[in-house]
């Protein structure tokens, strides 16, 4: 049978420039970003194992069997793979991979492991796919079998975003279902005509979306100062405490936006943010430094930083170029050690913002160092008020 690839190939092509855009800075946030990343890697090795085996099989005579006998059933088994990721991500979208439903989750991920495997078998059975003595590429009797796997995962992913619908926005949710909607047409058209390879420029397209809607990285970044914006803040404090990390936080307000927009203009404040943005982030990394508010930045550190409140200090108290003026800026600097406290990015944004209250009733241009005591202090104060409520909400 001839094939044509050529869908294909030009499928490949975008989701290499999707992933050379997406990587270019971390932009695994939280799972269903990083699942995400998984989604596009596991598509682009089935697309490559697609597009090879199209060639492999129209000239099978005088490729060595082997070949064939490796690459086909990579590519099946990608599909599957490539499936049960969609299913996780679905899951993280509803907040369902959760620590409680481990079990669930493995029991559900168990029939991609083994039909996986069982692919990856065929030259041993024949069950699934085999090259016969006239270089014929054949479908086993189990062929129709992956079928059945593939549609189990995708609809399972549709069930969970219908299922916790309430937990997706409705963009999100439109775009599972305008997934599914498609890859089903795709694989439908081309098991009638096999010859046409179209399901991978589905699951392109489908990717695509994705990234359109709700996992593009510009979402997360603030576009004058080119650091992650508040939404990516909550979710960076996620993986730190996840991942058990020592850090804390310098917390930085400009005192008087406005009267800085009122001497220089509008493009002198503008500079001004700008040239901050690029000291926090030469300073913390672009992985560590957020503006989360319109005058307000903030910088994570950890034990192997080299930054520090002090170094963040000394440069605040030197001059900034705005509009060809040297200008000092008035700011207010919280430090604050954070792991040993907050346990969940609740009480981490808790004690934050109990931190620069406090920074608040000071001097503008005070710089406060939360020392361990203090910060004992307020996460005692925060545990209180969170059983003050919780109580509140249960008396009746």
């Amino acid at each position: 049978m001839l094939f044509n690839p050529y869908f294909e190939i030009c499928s490949l092509g975008f989701l290499i420039v999707l992933f050379l855009y997406f990587f270019r800075r971390d932009n695994m946030l939280d799972t269903s970003s990083t699942l995400y990343a998984v989604f596009i890697v596991v598509a682009i090795f089935n697309l490559s194992f697609d597009i090879i085996s199209a060639f492999t099989l129209t000239y099978a005579a005088q490729v060595p069997a082997w070949i064939n006998m490796v690459v086909n059933p990579l590519y099946l088994a990608t599909q599957i793979v490539l499936c049960a990721i969609f299913m996780l991500y679905t899951m993280a979208l509803v907040n369902y991979l959760t620590h409680e439903n481990r079990k669930n989750i493995l029991l559900l991920l168990l029939p991609a492991a083994l039909s996986a495997l069982f692919i990856l078998l065929s030259p041993m059975h024949n069950y699934i796919i085999y090259i016969d003595d006239a270089f014929n590429y054949v479908h086993g009797p189990l062929y129709n079998f992956i079928y059945l796997v593939a549609f189990f995962y995708i609809f399972s992913g549709l069930f969970f975003v219908s299922r916790y619908r309430r937990r997706v926005i409705r963009l999100q949710y439109n775009t599972i279902l305008a997934y599914v909607i498609m890859t089903v047409a795709a694989v439908a058209f081309q098991y009638f005509y096999p010859q046409y390879l179209v399901s991978g420029m589905a699951v392109t397209i489908a990717i695509m979306m994705m990234f359109l809607t709700f996992q593009n990285p510009e979402n997360f970044t603030d576009n004058l100062t080119g650091l992650y914006a508040a939404p990516a803040f909550p979710l960076t404090l996620d993986k730190l405490i996840n991942n058990r990390k020592e850090y804390g936080l310098i917390v930085i307000d400009i005192n008087n936006l406005k009267f800085v927009n009122t001497i220089y203009g509008i493009q002198g404040g503008d500079e001004l943010l700008a040239q901050i943005g690029a000291f926090m982030m030469s300073s913390f990394g672009a992985n560590n430094a957020f503006r989360i508010k319109g005058d307000r930045f903030v910088g994570i550190y950890t034990p192997n930083s080299k930054v520090n409140g002090e170094a963040v200090r000394k440069r605040f108290e030197e001059s900034w170029n705005l509009s060809g003026s040297e200008a000092v800026i008035s700011v207010s600097i919280c430090q604050i050690p954070m792991s040993q406290y907050a346990s969940n990015r609740d009480d981490v944004l808790a004690i934050m913002e109990s931190a620069t209250m406090m920074l608040k009733t000071m001097d503008k241009g005070a710089n406060l160092d939360i020392d361990l005591q203090t910060a004992d202090t307020l996460y005692r104060r925060l545990s209180v008020d969170t059983a003050l409520q919780y109580a509140i909400r249960h008396s009746t």
